[in-house]
Order: C-alpha cells, then structure tokens, then sequence
C-alpha cells in the first residue's frame, strides 16, 4: 500500500470514529433529555397519586411534612428522627406499632419527602429548631421520647440540648454520634460520600434514580414502598440531603443526659464487622447511667427499621423509654 493510501486509509478510520464519537454523544444527549423528560411526568405522577400521608404545617415560611398517630392521652410523645437521605415512610414498621400504645410522630426534614426544601441552615442545631417550631405549630405537645436513626441520632442529641426539660428519653436506633465523623475513618468515608452525593441530583433530573436498587423498598406494603421509592427519585430530597451531610460535623448542643433514660439499639453484624462503629455504639450507652443497650442479632443498619422483626426490636426499645416515663422509673 502506497503512503497516499495508508494516508487515505487513516482519514477513513479517524472519519468514522469521529461519527461514531459524534454518535454516541448524541445519544447520550437525547437519552439524557429523553430521561429528563421522563423524570419530569414520573414526578408529576408520583406528586399526584402519593399525596402527604400526614400534615403540611408553616414553620417560618416552609412547610414540613409531619404524620402523627395513636393515643394522645397520658403521653410521652413519640418523635422519630429520620436517617440520611431516609423519610417519615421509613418508620412505617416501628410507627405502626408504637401507635397501639402511644402518640408518635414522624416527619421529613426541609427539602425531603413532602418537605419544602429551604435554603437555610443545615447544621444540628438548626435542625432541631426547625423541629421544635414544627412541633410548636402542629400543636404536638411534650414531653418527648425522640429517637433518631443513624444521623437522626445526633438531630435527637442537639434537640435534646436545645430543649432538655421537655425530652424524658432518647432512643438511638444504630444511631451515629459526633464522633463518627471526627476519625480519620470518619472523614474518609465523608469526603467520599459527599463527593457521591454531589452527582446524585444529576441523576435524579434525568431519571436515573428510579432504577437504583438503593431506591426501591420491599420490605414495606405498596403505598410506603412508593412513598421511599418517589423519595429517592426525587432531586430536592438528594440536594437536601448533600447540605444536611456537608453541615454534619458542625459542632452541636451537647447536653446534660447522664441521668436521662437513653436506649441504645444495635445491629448485630454492624457491631461484629466494624469495630469502631462498635466502639462508638458503647460509649452512647455510656453517656447516661440510665443507658440501655439491645443488640439485634443478625440484624444490619437499614434492617432495624426495614425488617418488621429487627423493627420490632427497636420498637420495644422504645416503649422500654416510654414505660419508664409513665412510672418515673427513668430506667
């Protein structure tokens, strides 16, 4: 073959590899735009047909979604912090047996589930305050048991701070604390998280998060499964979720709870494959001499709320608080 043709030959295979470049960018283009366009018809579909399953109450010119159910009379109140990313739909298990015995209320957090999405600050404290207006002007009397699911656990511990004569318990459900985030461990696995999250709304907006397994919930009847499932698609609930995680290790209102009952429910193969996290899971129970501790064998960090029998589990944790409230045990 003659140099011309070799140079001929080249220009042909560079030709159709910039078509075929140009081609797969093209695709990738209209499949985005075809999955933006999808997104924008499931949300409208998922905002009609999965109406709040509980309150839209005005906390300083956002509204937050709040489910509360069962008996009012005789009290404490049930509060149920959510974890990262999680909603107010993911305590159904542990919600729908508290409410035979007690007042609980769940809620979703600015910017999740139902919740508008705020650009205030995400830091605990802030959080907590937001909480306590909610609370406020749903007219959800205290005294409260509040449990918090593993970041929700340190929502519960600034609120608890901020507002300690009106917490008679605390319950951490696999709850993180402070510390967590203060190893190099810790900041580690932040960073990465974040740098995660940060794609998470770019999917979301083309529709990508609807076919995410992380996304889809079985252990739940079918309305709450598509409740967690629309939650997850959906993009303000992943950009609230990346300012909550980024605000994290914002230093919170530590208070008093060495003599407030606490109870601590772990799972078993979180405490027997992560040592840290074990280390962490015992010094909670060691922040109060009324301290509690349930390890749920065979059970994992998602499970204790997800699968109804670790679910039930951390349910009777919780009542073990309530209990002692009602009789001034304390424990």
């Amino acid at each position: 073959m003659s140099h011309h043709d070799q140079s001929e030959s080249r220009r042909g295979r560079l030709f159709w590899l910039g078509r075929a470049a140009l081609g797969l960018i093209a695709t990738l283009i209209l499949s985005s735009g075809a999955g933006a366009l999808f997104q924008v018809f499931a949300s409208a579909r998922d905002a009609r047909i999965l109406p709040p399953p509980g309150r839209l109450v005005d906390v300083g010119g956002i509204r937050l979604h709040v489910k509360c159910s069962g008996e009012t009379k005789g009290g404490p109140t049930v509060i149920l912090e959510n974890g990262l990313t999680a909603i107010s739909s993911l305590w159904f298990h542990i919600q729908s047996e508290l409410e035979r015995e007690v007042h609980v209320c769940s809620y979703d957090r600015a910017g999740i589930g139902w919740s508008d999405l705020t650009s205030g600050p995400r830091d605990p404290a802030s959080v907590a305050r937001e909480l306590h207006a909610l609370l406020a002007n749903a007219g959800v009397r205290g005294p409260y048991v509040v449990a918090g699911h593993s970041i929700g656990a340190i929502y519960a511990q600034a609120f608890q701070a901020l507002y300690p004569q009106e917490v008679v318990g605390l319950a951490f459900i696999e709850g993180s604390t402070r510390d967590n985030f203060a190893t190099a461990k810790g900041q580690r696995n932040l960073k990465q998280t974040l740098l995660l999250f940060s794609s998470f709304p770019t999917l979301a907006r083309i529709g990508s998060m609807r076919v995410m397994p992380w996304c889809s919930e079985r252990a739940f009847p079918q309305r709450p499964a598509a409740e967690v499932h629309a939650a997850c698609s959906a993009v303000h609930g992943w950009l609230a979720s990346r300012a909550e995680l980024k605000a994290i290790t914002t230093l919170a209102p530590l208070g008093d709870v060495s003599a407030l009952p606490i109870a601590v429910v772990s799972a078993g193969t979180h405490l027997a494959a992560d040592a840290e996290w074990a280390t962490k899971q015992y010094s909670l129970v060691r922040l109060s001499s009324k301290g509690s501790h349930e390890i749920v064998a065979g059970a994992d960090h998602g499970s204790v709320l997800k699968n109804m029998n670790d679910a039930h589990r951390s349910s009777l944790a919780i009542l073990g608080l309530v209990r002692a409230a009602r009789t001034g045990s304390g424990g």
